[in-house]
């Protein structure tokens, strides 16, 4: 008996293998092709949210660089190109309409790229600026005469009064705002 009956487990193990290796062969590709881009989708979300935390580490002081930035925004650049090239590439209405909203990601991305490479600047000015400024009130200080107390008071004010300033993060306005002070 101990012959008969391993022929119907193996008649069983080889029925349940061939319609396991059909149904594997037989999965929908799109719906592979829909977790990849979920997959892409997640990894843009994640990149994004580094990128913030960067920007907001930036404009606290407390990143010494931007070489963070540039890698992340380059990495979130690349993920939606290639969401964008994925989904253009497809000849139905669904996926060409996603390849639009994929384009559109592209160019908000760009543009918050672009507006990145602002903040380094005027983050840079600001901070070589203030670096400037606490030498020259220094060296103003060791060699001020009592007649000058009044200037270097207002030169003082108006510092406060810069830092103070709303909006320094949009391009430009450092430099605007600059030419308020006396030279």
């Amino acid at each position: 008996m101990t012959g008969f009956s391993w022929k119907p487990r193996l008649i069983v193990a080889a029925l349940v293998g061939a319609i396991t290796y059909l149904w594997i062969q037989s999965a929908n590709p799109e719906l592979e092709r829909r977790n990849r881009l979920q997959a892409t989708l997640r990894i843009i979300e994640l990149r994004d949210a580094e990128l913030m935390r960067d920007i907001l580490l930036t404009r606290a002081g407390l990143l010494t660089n931007y070489d963070a930035l540039t890698r992340t925004g380059q990495s979130l650049l690349n993920l939606s190109r290639g969401l964008r090239d994925e989904l253009a590439a497809s000849v139905s209405p669904e996926p060409r309409r996603m390849g639009d909203l994929a384009g559109a990601l592209s160019a908000a991305l760009q543009d918050r790229l672009t507006q990145i490479e602002y903040l380094k600047s005027d983050n840079a000015l600001l901070r070589n600026s203030v670096m400037s400024f606490n030498e020259i009130g220094r060296n103003l200080q060791l060699s001020a005469k009592p007649a000058d107390s009044a200037r270097l008071t207002n030169l003082w004010r108006l510092m406060a009064g810069f830092w103070k300033m709303p909006g320094l993060s949009r391009r430009g306005s450092l430099n605007r705002s600059w030419s308020v002070y006396p030279g």
